[in-house]
């Protein structure tokens, strides 16, 4: 019993961790003082954050329940908790479950975070995300594509589109931008360095004492 219960922590945690580097980064970007501040976010609006959180925590947590309680469930009587595991979830299965999480949450944060913000502020925020995270979407059904705004910006082409996620999917955001700009006409080069605006490096975080970073103050 002990060895099933350890199995199932251990799986837990996995989740949670690779479900967090997949969900929607506005509510996450929003709760940085550094982004409050480079998006000049008003004491109303942050009140109005912080009331949006709550929700998107529970949100979260549901969408959570949703595409991963798979995992969690307890194996048959009889049969080994690994093994049993292996069998019936797949790292493709989890791919899967990790993207459409990732549209899930997206979709929510679209309704209840983004309306808090003007357009310039979503805009900058949006800049923000690419320049952090790369300009990668997930549909709610799962699929992977490239940010429509960006590729509209970009003006990219399914060609295009296609061979940046490739490099994407190959070499991660960091590693691979330098090889997107080179294959890129001149005229999208110039589309991209716009499409990310101003750059922007984000510091490191002081958490407050409940974990959570501390508001700007207003």
């Amino acid at each position: 019993m002990f060895r099933y219960a350890l199995c199932f922590t251990v799986i837990g945690l996995w989740v949670s961790s690779t479900a967090v580097r997949a969900q929607g980064h506005a509510q996450t970007l929003l709760q940085t003082r550094q982004v409050q501040t480079e998006l000049k976010m008003t004491s109303k609006q942050l009140a109005k954050l912080a009331q949006a959180a709550k929700n998107m925590d529970q949100i979260r947590a549901d969408g959570h329940k949703l595409y991963f309680g798979r995992l969690n469930q307890a194996p048959p009587a009889g049969t080994k908790g690994i093994g049993f595991l292996q069998n019936v979830v797949t790292n493709d299965q989890v791919d899967e479950a990790k993207k459409k999480f990732a549209g899930f949450v997206e979709a929510n944060e679209a309704a209840y975070v983004l309306p808090i913000l003007t357009a310039g502020q979503q805009k900058r925020l949006q800049q923000i995300h690419w320049q952090l995270n790369g300009p990668i979407s997930f549909s709610a059904e799962g699929e992977t594509k490239l940010d429509s705004g960006f590729r509209k910006a970009l003006g990219a082409t399914e060609e295009h589109e296609a061979k940046i996620l490739a490099i994407l999917k190959e070499k991660g955001w960091e590693s691979g931008k330098e090889e997107i700009m080179d294959f890129l006409p001149e005229a999208q080069r110039e589309n991209f360095t716009k499409a990310l605006g101003a750059p922007f490096r984000l510091k490191a975080k002081t958490p407050s004492a409940r974990g959570r970073e501390k508001p700007a103050s207003r």
